[in-house]
């Protein structure tokens, strides 16, 4: 997700991958929390990486998936 100066938010190329594929989206989602794991960011980066991706899962089935992730790593 970006946010656009005149456009507003716009969605991120985890909502083109559909939904019938489950196994895709949550290798995304684990993508992600592999690089929050071990790739050094800022805590600014990391807290816009991780409001992304709450965002890009809001409602999802992956959502829960996420909030696991993110508990069991110590993310939040």
């Amino acid at each position: 997700m970006i946010t656009h100066p005149v456009r507003g938010r716009i969605p991120g190329p985890f909502t083109k991958i559909p939904a019938s594929s489950p196994r895709i989206r949550r290798l995304a989602v684990d993508l992600v929390v592999t690089i929050l794991s071990v790739s050094p960011r800022s805590e600014g980066e990391r807290e816009n990486l991780m409001h992304a991706v709450d965002s890009a899962v809001l409602g999802t089935l992956e959502e829960g998936y996420w909030q696991q992730l993110v508990r069991a790593t110590g993310l939040s």
